[in-house]
């Protein structure tokens, strides 16, 4: 299991495992929002190399959110099976290019099990990656919570790239 939370989760990477369960509103609530199964931790280790391709090319990326246990996501209004409780699963912003730059990044160069475009254009994307499962599948939400899947050329037509 994870013994200091202030240590790289890569050798020379840029990530922390205080990244991963870092979440102010389980603090609030009095959540434990440690990873308690070594799948999740497998989940991480592996989404991790993914968010650090994105870190090489285009520097500092934010991540506001990682993993969260199920009775975390239920205490925020999140789905109890979201991407978010396996560790595969970040919400992402890159301050040197534009979201929906990041977010075609994703799609043309990462493996990804779902991509979601958040409340653009101010919002963020939420990026899940896993070892054994790459469906691409991509997905728009609005600020009515509406998701909409969306094909790769929707997605370039909707954002006019």
């Amino acid at each position: 299991m994870i013994k200091d939370i202030n240590t790289l989760i890569q050798p020379n990477g840029n990530f922390r495992w205080r990244a991963v369960t870092a979440s102010n509103e389980a603090t609030r609530l009095g959540i434990d929002n440690s990873i308690k199964e070594q799948y999740i931790i497998d989940n991480v280790l592996y989404h991790v190399t993914n968010l650090q391709k994105i870190r090489d090319i285009f520097g500092l990326t934010f991540v506001s959110s990682w993993y969260r246990t199920p009775q975390l996501c239920k205490a925020i209004g999140s789905s109890e099976t979201s991407n978010h409780i396996t560790g595969g699963c970040t919400d992402i912003e890159v301050p040197s290019i534009s979201l929906v730059k990041l977010g075609f990044y994703i799609i043309e160069n990462l493996p990804f099990e779902e991509l979601i475009f958040e409340y653009m254009p101010n919002g963020w994307i939420h990026y899940a990656s896993f070892k054994d499962r790459n469906s691409k599948t991509i997905k728009i939400k609005d600020a009515q919570y509406n998701f909409k899947v969306i094909s790769y050329d929707e997605a370039k037509k909707y954002f006019k790239v």
